[in-house]
């Protein structure tokens, strides 16, 4: 059956104040990656569409899990295109291409990167329990009533913008006497395609959901970038915290992550491997804490299973060419949730089981894509330390509340 629930996600290439804005890092990320990647994981939200008119963007959108099937015209990319006139361009291309019509548009702006989980939900209720509603978005209390603004005249006098019936001089009031008004925020917007082929974003009736999310920002100037940066970095710090805490097997890499990703030859072809012993004390602190430890390596040399035995590290497994199975295969063997597993890796061949587990972290010196992916990013390097920030860091979350 053909996705009826599309999330689009608009991102236009020109930014005068924030040049390339959309492709900004936040948090290690570029900006339009966290729209993406919240839209993906939103239960009942069945695609992801980027429409741009750049293939830098495009390129990076599908690179982070959605789809960018199209350019949109340039003049469907200046700074007076409405949305209005890309969701029509979106919607024929839609027909036109693929004979989908779908039932719901869900408008998930990248400027606006922060959204709780099971927001579309909630603003799906909100457009299901108002009779009649045409249109759902996000808004928020305005921080200036509109009674306290003014239209300016040719002649610089100034004309209220707002009016009370029964308070003539609303703009002289003191604000908590002034009835509380509500902004779009911009965080989320679920669109009727009957309404955009009538003419309209909203059509007459809209729902309006109280956003709650205090980390709310919509970035325009370079100073909400970065006051996003600082936010993006303490939801990164909270969020590898509460991952942290829930491990109970940390599966490790050996090499890059135990080891430096150096080995040692002599003249006969005997290698040798440098392991750091304050590893290995993180590594016993955890099994004194109840945490299981796992090594898994694609080698088949006897070094892991040497330094393994001298740490009593119970499930050593080598010669492993897909460690998400052997990751499958070790949380069926312990009896334990894939989201109760850590998972320490340093390079791309770990990924895939990175993407699996609860708890994501990396050596400080990790391949790129290892550390986009991670929860935490060790402050020390592979084989210098690295594991022991890992499992500081575990046994720190353990002690927590909650």
């Amino acid at each position: 059956m053909p996705p009826r629930t599309i999330a689009v996600v608009p991102a236009r290439a020109g930014s005068k104040r924030i040049p390339r804005k959309n492709l900004a890092d936040l948090g290690g990320l570029p900006l339009i990656a966290h729209s993406i990647r919240w839209a993906l994981q939103e239960p009942g939200i069945e695609r992801v569409l980027v429409t741009t008119d750049s293939e830098e963007i495009a390129s990076v959108a599908r690179e982070h899990g959605a789809e960018a099937p199209f350019l949109r015209p340039a003049e469907l990319a200046s700074d007076t295109a409405t949305d209005l006139q890309v969701f029509v361009h979106l919607l024929d291309w839609l027909r036109d291409a693929e004979g989908l019509d779908p039932e719901l548009l869900v408008q998930v702006r990248p400027t606006t990167p922060f959204r709780l989980r099971g927001l579309f939900h909630k603003l799906q209720e909100a457009l299901h329990s108002t009779p009649g509603a045409t249109h759902a978005r996000t808004i928020r209390r305005a921080s200036v009533p509109p009674f306290k603004t003014y239209w300016r005249e040719p002649d610089g006098t100034l004309r209220p913008i707002a009016t009370l019936a029964d308070e003539p001089e609303a703009h002289n009031l003191p604000a908590q006497r002034l009835p509380a008004a509500w902004i779009h925020d911009g965080v989320l917007d679920l669109v009727l395609p009957a309404m955009v082929r009538a003419g309209s974003m909203t059509g007459p009736r809209i729902a309006g959901l109280v956003n709650e999310d205090p980390d709310s920002i919509d970035i325009d100037e370079p100073l909400d970038l970065a006051l996003a940066r600082q936010i993006a970095a303490r939801r990164l710090r909270a969020e590898a915290r509460r991952a942290a805490a829930r491990v109970r097997l940390l599966v490790c890499d050996v090499d890059g992550t135990l080891t430096d990703a150096t080995a040692w030859y002599d003249a006969r072809g005997e290698a040798l491997k440098r392991f750091s012993m304050r590893d290995g004390m993180g590594l016993s602190r955890l099994a004194e804490a109840g945490v299981q430890v796992a090594w898994l390596t694609q080698e088949r040399s006897g070094f892991p299973e040497a330094r393994g035995a001298k740490l009593k590290i119970p499930h050593v497994l080598l010669g492993v060419e897909d460690k998400a199975q052997a990751v499958r295969d070790l949380a069926r063997d312990v009896g334990l949730g894939l989201d109760e597993l850590g998972f320490v890796g340093d390079d791309l061949n770990d990924v895939p089981a990175l993407r699996l587990v609860g708890f994501r972290a990396c050596p400080a010196d990790a391949w790129p894509a290892v550390l986009e992916l991670a929860h935490f990013v060790a402050p020390n390097r592979g084989g210098r330390g690295a594991v022991r920030d890992v499992c500081e860091l575990i046994l720190e979350a353990r002690k927590e509340p909650g």
